[in-house]
């Protein structure tokens, strides 16, 4: 049964770093997270559908180097583990940062994405918004008492974060009194957070698929529209009920939106299906 998937951890060496991935099969779907996540955000995916979720770097069980968070060294880290997992295209699925990478990924490497799915990706973001999160990013602590103190400083750092997001988040990063993911990683992000994700929308072949929240704080209609109008292929955009987090609240309706949209090979009522494109 899908439900009975072991997950098992893979060690993929790159260039300066290594790189953490999650797989439960050679299915070829794979998965990249949001910012402050790792790949066991993807773990009620992984256990129905298979496939292999990687931890970015800075995230997770990856390196966490000095230097090289942006949109283009992120993607090359996600060559390097599809050379490593996969046999041939992969449906790429991302959620917010993860998107973005995808993005770039499917922009970079052409032949390594047969299907594209972006899960609230957003857009450029406003200087002033990126001001904002940027600081909130370098006054979130680096340590904790415990994890209740974690998952108070996470809400208060992210009021518009509920809180079973919240403990999904906290559950993800939290270790022993310490975060995951180290402060220089964040911040570095953020900062290249505006650099040519949307323009590179324009070099992806693969079907592409935009999800949006319908209350989205990150992204409006109207800029996830003019988004979908960038791709020059087949791209549809699909809303949802829920927030930017809709993956860490209700996976389940996210698997069933995915599933009636051709892109995960399971049907609505989770029974897996053909592995075929």
């Amino acid at each position: 049964m899908a439900t009975a998937r072991q997950l098992r951890r893979l060690r993929i060496p790159g260039p300066g770093i290594e790189i953490s991935a999650l797989r439960a099969d050679r299915s070829p779907i794979v998965y990249l997270h949001a910012l402050n996540f790792d790949a066991w955000t993807f773990e009620p995916f992984l256990r129905t559908v298979g496939g292999t979720a990687i931890d970015l770097r800075g995230h997770g069980h990856s390196s966490a180097p000095a230097e090289g968070y942006w949109l283009g060294a992120l993607a090359a880290d996600v060559g390097v583990a599809l050379r490593a997992v996969a046999r041939g295209p992969v449906t790429l699925i991302g959620q917010s940062l993860g998107a973005r990478v995808a993005l770039a990924v499917a922009a970079t490497f052409p032949w390594a994405v047969g299907r594209l799915v972006l899960i609230e990706g957003g857009v450029d973001l406003a200087e002033d918004v990126q001001r904002a999160l940027h600081g909130r990013m370098r006054g979130f602590p680096t340590t904790f008492t415990d994890s209740a103190h974690a998952l108070a400083a996470l809400r208060a750092a992210y009021p518009l974060l509920d809180l079973p997001a919240a403990r999904a988040i906290v559950r993800a990063n939290y270790d022993g009194g310490h975060w995951r993911s180290p402060t220089h990683a964040r911040t570095g992000i953020v900062r290249s957070w505006n650099l040519a994700s949307e323009s590179l929308a324009q070099d992806v072949s693969a079907p592409t698929l935009v999800v949006r929240a319908d209350a989205s704080h990150h992204w409006t209609r109207a800029q996830a529209l003019a988004l979908v109008d960038r791709f020059p292929g087949e791209r549809r955009l699909v809303e949802t009920p829920g927030n930017h987090y809709l993956l860490q609240t209700a996976p389940g309706a996210l698997l069933s939106l995915l599933a009636n949209e051709g892109v995960l090979p399971i049907s609505v009522g989770g029974t897996t299906g053909p592995q075929g494109r």
